[in-house]
């Protein structure tokens, strides 16, 4: 289990649900391997590779399989259309709760590819119990106005705001990334898709150290390939990109860390020039670590952004306007940590994990069950 949105969100349902009531285990249809993997373990979860092949007819087998051993009561998906076969198979294992949960906006996969999504998804309404999105926008991108929607129920991502408040037991040195106490540092944590905006990130870089030259980027993340763009291929040109725009002294890039919080420990401001978002865990987490975020003004962002922000928030690709507003933050500290800190107070009242782990359990087992 590598860093990402969905993975520290399941990591936060598993330090928050009613482990009274409930067993929680992880299924991964890609490598279990990740930094992930080891905490969600020693938190009491059995962490399985299921992996999931072209060949849909073995994986429904093998999952069926392994599902009527373990005898689970709910199964839920986070796989968005590819979660049809996942689902399919609880049913064939006579597991009674199938939840189906969409986090990201849809994609377009091209016609062909496109087409099979349409196949798995008309799947998951016919075999999962609840449907679940990371907000109205996730809602309205894969299901529009179906008549499905009275199984459809938007619940925002919500993260352990108590656990991103605290430091991490090993912070980083900012030496050790190749920074200075001088240095004011911007950060940026997303694997390094075409949704994520890191070519016009790195022009907002550009224009932010002519105006503060002490501040550096760092950017965390690894290559992830689609089928549209090569991971490694997007990962170099932004290398590339980086090295034309003279910023190698000013742009730091890592896959990741052993712990996320050593990341927002690190930074001063959290950016998110994203093109299209479901409901960003990062920005949520950024709040809750007391950041101040500047970031595209898309819905999914603007819901999971303290009010007192909003206006830090910009069309998607108006860099300029975006590295003004940042510029301006970098040169005002007390408006940093006046917005930390109502960025803060905002995640803690309306996007801490435990509203979001109640609305899932009582997916997971039936009002009555809940109440006794």
């Amino acid at each position: 289990m590598k860093h990402g949105g969905i993975e520290t969100f399941l990591m936060s349902m598993l330090r928050t649900c009613d482990r009274q009531r409930f067993d929680m285990d992880i299924l991964c249809t890609r490598s279990a391997k990740g930094p992930y993997t080891e905490r969600a373990r020693q938190l009491g979860a059995d962490v399985t590779e299921c992996p999931m092949s072209y060949d849909q007819v073995r994986f429904v087998y093998k999952l069926y399989k392994l599902l009527r051993r373990r005898r689970y009561d709910c199964l839920n998906s986070h796989l968005s259309d590819l979660g049809g076969g996942a689902l399919l198979a609880a049913l064939l294992a006579g597991i009674p709760y199938r939840v189906a949960s969409y986090h990201q906006m849809r994609p377009d996969m091209g016609f062909i590819k496109n087409l099979y999504l349409w196949i798995m998804r008309r799947l998951v309404l016919r075999t999962a119990t609840s449907i679940t999105t990371s907000s109205p926008a996730v809602s309205r991108s894969y299901f529009g106005t179906t008549t499905a929607k009275g199984r459809i129920q938007a619940i925002s991502y919500g993260v352990d705001t108590q656990f991103f408040a605290e430091k991490p037991k090993e912070p980083v040195k900012l030496s050790q990334l190749g920074f200075s106490p001088n240095n004011v540092i911007v950060g940026h944590l997303g694997t390094y898709r075409r949704q994520k905006n890191h070519q016009a990130l790195v022009k907002i870089a550009a224009l932010t150290v002519k105006q503060v030259p002490e501040a550096r980027f760092l950017l965390c993340g690894r290559p992830v390939a689609t089928s549209r763009e090569p991971g490694a291929t997007l990962y170099e040109r932004i290398g590339r990109q980086i090295e034309q725009l003279g910023l190698s002294k000013f742009v730091v890039r890592v896959p990741g860390f052993d712990d996320v919080r050593q990341f927002y420990q690190a930074i001063d401001v959290f950016v998110l020039p994203s093109r299209e978002e479901g409901m960003p865990v990062s920005i949520i987490e950024a709040q809750a670590a007391g950041k101040p975020v500047v970031a595209s003004r898309i819905e999914g962002i603007v819901i999971a952004t303290a009010p007192e922000m909003r206006d830090n928030l910009f069309d998607v690709d108006d860099v300029e306007s975006f590295a003004r507003c940042l510029v301006q933050l970098l040169k005002n500290k007390d408006r940093m940590k006046a917005q930390g800190l109502a960025g803060q107070a905002y995640v803690r009242e309306n996007l801490d994990i435990k509203a979001a782990v109640r609305k899932y359990q009582e997916l997971y087992l039936p009002q009555d069950k809940l109440n006794d």
